[in-house]
C-alpha cells in the first residue's frame, strides 16, 4: 500500500497501473458520475481490498445514501464536478488525466446508459416490495416517498449529464492545396469518446 500512495504522491501513472486494477476503478469513477457522490471516497470512508490473486488493489465503492444531483454543467467540464467540498480520492483525478483510463471509464458509463430501462425498473420493483411494509407500520412514510421520487429525479438527471458528456463530437475539416501534392484534407476531432469516421 506505501508503494500505491507513493505512486501517487509522484503521480506515476504506470506504478498506479501495475498496483491496482484498473478496470475496478474505471468501474467506480463511472458510479461516481452516475450516483454524484465521492462520499464512499472521501477521508477515513476509502476501504482498500489487496487480490492476492492479482497483485493487485481495488477500493470499495458503497453507497450508503442517496444519490447526488450533479451539476448542469458542459461536457468538458465533466471531471471537474465540485462534490459539495467533499476531495475525491486522490488517485482519481490523477487517473481521470489519462486517456487510456478516461476511454476505459466511458465504455462503462455507455453500459450504464445502454441499462437505463433494467436499473430503473430494478429500483422500481424493490421500491414496490418495500411499499407494503411501509403501509404497515406506524410512521409517516411520505419522508420515504418523497426520498424515492427524489433519487430517480437525480439518477435522471445524472444519466442525463452522461449522455450528453458521451455523445458530445466535433470535427474539424480543413482542404488545403498544395501545388506538387494536390489536394489535403485535414480532420480534428473533438470528442470524448471514440469515433469511427466511414
Amino acid at each position: 500500500l506505501d508503494k500505491l500512495f507513493n505512486a501517487i504522491e509522484l503521480k506515476d501513472i504506470d506504478t498506479i497501473y501495475s498496483l491496482v486494477d484498473i478496470e475496478d476503478m474505471a468501474k467506480i469513477s463511472a458510479m461516481v458520475r452516475l450516483t454524484g457522490s465521492v462520499s464512499p471516497l472521501h477521508g477515513d470512508n476509502v476501504r482498500y481490498i489487496y487480490d492476492m490473486s492479482t497483485g493487485r488493489f481495488t477500493i470499495v465503492y458503497r453507497l450508503e445514501h442517496s444519490p447526488m444531483r450533479l451539476s448542469e454543467l458542459s461536457p468538458g467540464y465533466f471531471d471537474l464536478e465540485d462534490f459539495k467540498d467533499l476531495q475525491i480520492h486522490k488517485i482519481f483525478p490523477l487517473l481521470n488525466k489519462d486517456r487510456k483510463f478516461i476511454n476505459l471509464r466511458n465504455e462503462f458509463l455507455q453500459k450504464i446508459i445502454n441499462s437505463e430501462k433494467e436499473i430503473f425498473s430494478l429500483i422500481e420493483d424493490n421500491y414496490k416490495k418495500n411499499v407494503q411494509t411501509l403501509s404497515e407500520v406506524n410512521f409517516p412514510t411520505n419522508y420515504h416517498i418523497f426520498g424515492y421520487r427524489s433519487d430517480i429525479k437525480n439518477l435522471k438527471n445524472n444519466l442525463n449529464i452522461i449522455k450528453k458528456y458521451l455523445s458530445y463530437v466535433k470535427i474539424y475539416a480543413t482542404i488545403k492545396k498544395n501545388a506538387n501534392e494536390g489536394v489535403n484534407l485535414e480532420v480534428l476531432l473533438d470528442s470524448y469518446s471514440p469515433v469511427i469516421m466511414l
